[in-house]
């Protein structure tokens, strides 16, 4: 027999069912987009799929939480129940769509952490960059409560004056600094990543100030003011862009 999709929607599951022409049940839950999918015989009810499915629910679960917590960032689709990290730790995403709602220039317009959630209110219909811009835009805002207080800590440690802070997602680096200007700008990607980490960048690039290459130089001075940052370079290599 030809193959023939179904839709469905099981306490907060979304399930494909294929009918083919096999015996039993079979329940996978899919690369990449952790997506669950039940082949079925064709005389199998709609009703009995989906006690075969809720009493798997936690199986389910616990699949689609491994598959979305590994897939890197640019491949995520930045949907309900994908795992984003803050601050190092997993908390669900919840797009909650919002009739009438409008952004300017990708800023979020209501967002906010409820328990274990990341919830952010997007524009109707919203497409995958709309709402990674307003995830980013979330994570920089995260981000932009926290970093003026480190800077003002290390300026004091450092003896140096840092002109302006800036946030931007970043493709290939975690920071930069312009040294003319006392200008740093960090990656929002950081949110991500636990807040020493972000302290690890910052006093890296404020370094720069001193020194603008990476020398022994550059590290020396490294080493006076954050003596433990090999570790934490080690560690940010676990957050790839």
């Amino acid at each position: 027999m030809k193959q023939r999709k179904e839709q469905y929607s099981w306490e907060g599951i979304e399930v494909t069912v294929i009918r083919k022409s096999i015996r039993n049940l079979i329940l996978r839950v899919r690369k990449p987009d952790a997506e669950v999918m039940v082949s079925a015989p064709p005389g199998v009810s709609a009703s009995y799929i989906q006690k075969f499915v809720i009493s798997r629910k936690e199986w389910i679960g616990r699949h689609r939480d491994r598959i979305l917590r590994t897939v890197p960032p640019a491949e995520k689709q930045y949907i309900t129940g994908e795992i984003h990290l803050l601050f190092g730790k997993e908390y669900h995403l919840r797009m909650v769509e919002t009739p009438g709602l409008t952004t300017r220039a990708n800023r979020v317009i209501k967002s906010t952490v409820e328990g274990d959630e990341i919830v952010i209110s997007v524009p109707l219909g919203a497409e995958r960059e709309k709402r990674m811009a307003l995830l980013y835009s979330f994570y920089a805002a995260q981000l932009a409560a926290e970093i003026p207080a480190m800077v003002a800590r290390w300026e004091t440690v450092m003896g140096v004056r840092v002109e302006r802070t800036g946030l931007r997602k970043m493709k290939t680096r975690w920071g930069s600094c312009n040294r003319a200007a006392a200008r740093i700008m960090i990656n929002s990607e950081l949110a991500r990543c636990p807040i020493y980490l972000t302290e690890y960048i910052v006093v890296h690039e404020m370094v720069h100030l001193f020194e603008g290459g990476h020398n022994k130089r550059f590290y020396s001075f490294m080493d006076r003011f954050l003596p433990e940052w090999r570790n934490f370079r080690k560690e940010l290599r676990k957050f790839p862009l």
